[in-house]
């Protein structure tokens, strides 16, 4: 099964109201015919999950190291399948992703990663992603009122 790890760029504010920017590393799966984000199922629609996963903090210019933590994001997941042909077992798989919360502050991002599955009786035909600004996407395009929401129990590795 392809597993796409996105790395989102995100600024949050600080107390402080210094900028932070940060890249929020989820791992998206498809596979058998349903689509996993940092290993939990989502389903067509707009879902919002809060889960935990990485996230890289990227120092100042003096510091260039950056800062791995596992943090509790809130996310916006945008499945949506189309029919290629009607009576046809072939589908275009859409998947799209937006930041809301980073450890309970609230996240902005300007681009959207989307990734594209193209398959057949759920076998994996092309699969590829690419960038798009967030205002073009169509996720943006959706209202949050309507978003499914999810939150998952505390799990310790």
């Amino acid at each position: 099964a392809p597993q796409d790890n996105i790395r989102i760029n995100v600024t949050t504010l600080k107390d402080d109201g210094e900028v932070s920017k940060e890249q929020v590393v989820l791992n998206i799966t498809y596979e058998s015919g349903q689509v996993y984000v940092n290993d939990f199922p989502v389903n067509s629609g707009v879902t919002r999950i809060s889960c935990q996963t990485l996230i890289v903090k990227n120092g100042n210019l003096e510091n260039v190291e950056e800062k791995e933590y596992f943090g509790i994001v809130s996310v916006r997941i945008l499945v949506h399948e189309w029919p290629m042909t009607s009576g046809s077992s072939l589908q275009l798989i859409v998947i799209q992703e937006e930041v809301v919360e980073i450890d309970g502050k609230q996240a902005q991002q300007k681009d959207v990663t989307e990734i594209d599955i193209l398959v057949k009786n759920q076998a994996i035909l092309r699969h590829s992603n690419y960038t798009l600004p967030l205002e073009e996407s169509m996720l943006y395009s959706i209202s949050r009122d309507s978003d499914i929401l999810f939150t998952l129990p505390n799990l310790s590795k």
